[in-house]
């Protein structure tokens, strides 16, 4: 899928990641617009994107640029929930607090 260049930067995308696999990001005077981008399925959340909005939450917190962030989804939807036609989001992919 489409991939992710923070604007207003030489750096490559959030987290140093050239590309994420389900999300566009765009960086502008301290505000992040993350874009949930699986337009095809209404942005159905996904294990990668679970693995992607994770990795971007840990560059979030470690730039002191970002002061803001906004969610957002590509086409018609914003997020139609999870995506079961895989078979849902297996629980042993979830993130235990520990």
């Amino acid at each position: 899928m489409a991939g992710s260049d923070v604007k207003g930067s030489d750096r490559k995308g959030a987290a140093g990641r050239s590309a994420y696999e389900t999300l566009l990001t765009d960086l502008e005077e301290g505000v992040l617009t993350v874009t949930l981008n699986r337009p095809e399925k209404l942005n159905a959340f996904t294990t990668p994107m679970m693995n992607d909005l994770l990795q971007l939450a840990d560059f979030v917190d470690a730039e002191d640029e970002v002061r803001a962030v906004i969610f957002t989804g590509a086409g018609r939807g914003f997020c139609a929930g999870a995506d079961l036609s895989s078979g849902g989001i297996p629980s042993k992919a979830m993130p235990r607090k520990g």
